[in-house]
């Protein structure tokens, strides 16, 4: 639908919280040739209960304040081909939280994880009254300054990850879609891998979209916060795995800008908090 040439850049903006973004810059509508947007956002992150290991504990029972994380994130996106599409992510994050080793309040200020993504619409055809597509894309993310890792909720774990995906689309002419990616997050720095997976439902039309979205990371190894063999100085090291419920919507405002707005929760986790967040974004079409 070249009428409508933002909406994988908008799954972006419904920030999804953790390491794992790199893969939420893949989506199945190209830009096209020479196409570029621009869109910036804040999402506000908040949480009273954390998974230790698979159970759900009030944080308050260990005396700590609700952990609150707001962040600003850029992106670009640029068509090289009509087949080709980069995507970047700038993220600035700010969290209060603890220190691990001496349960010390802390507010950490700084740039997060900077993610670039390649994808490549490789195959669309018509098939039954709408349209398949797969897309291939390789993401890669780094850590942009030295935040802290031994912190109760650190804004990252100051680990590189290389995310190959692959993601299949079926578009209904009426507009309405239905999404399913798969991908494998390979990391450094004693982090465990993750296996990545997303669906998605929604309506993509040349004035207005909508999509719910189901998303999950399943760390293949790691430990669990005080299990085992858990020091603050491992922190990295834990075993993380999420399952986040989301919704986001766009609507043109004027011009090249338009605005989207973004929630959801996390509905289960390991080593993890029970998040719940909120976004907008402004999105300009250069």
């Amino acid at each position: 639908m070249k009428t409508f040439l933002l909406p994988f850049l908008l799954l972006a903006l419904w920030w999804v919280p953790g390491p794992a973004i790199a893969q939420h810059l893949v989506g199945g509508f190209a830009q096209g040739k020479g196409r570029a947007a621009v869109a910036l956002s804040y999402t506000r992150e908040s949480f009273d209960q954390f998974y230790l290991g698979t159970q759900k504990t009030p944080i308050a029972i260990r005396k700590l304040d609700d952990i609150v994380i707001e962040s600003v994130n850029l992106y670009a996106a640029y068509g090289v081909t009509d087949q080709v599409d980069v995507v970047v992510n700038l993220p600035y994050i700010s969290a209060q939280s603890r220190r691990l080793d001496s349960d010390l309040k802390v507010r950490e200020r700084n740039l997060q994880n900077g993610a670039a993504v390649v994808q490549w619409h490789a195959y669309r055809k018509p098939c039954g009254g709408g349209t398949l597509s797969a897309t291939g894309a390789v993401g890669v993310s780094t850590p942009l300054s030295s935040y802290r890792t031994n912190l109760i909720y650190g804004i990252g774990n100051q680990s590189s990850h290389l995310n190959p995906s692959l993601l299949l689309q079926y578009q209904r002419a009426n507009g309405l879609f239905a999404t399913g990616q798969g991908g494998y997050s390979f990391r450094s720095s004693q982090v465990p891998d993750a296996v990545l997976l997303a669906a998605k439902v929604g309506y993509a039309g040349a004035r207005f979209y909508a999509d719910a979205s189901l998303t999950n990371q399943t760390s293949t190894s790691g430990i669990d916060i005080g299990g085992p063999g858990f020091t603050p100085a491992r922190f990295p090291e834990t075993r993380v795995s999420t399952t986040n419920l989301g919704v986001s919507v766009y609507v043109p405002v004027a011009g090249p800008a338009g605005l989207s707005l973004g929630g959801g929760t996390r509905i289960d986790g390991r080593n993890a908090g029970a998040l719940r967040w909120g976004s907008a974004g402004l999105v300009v079409k250069l």
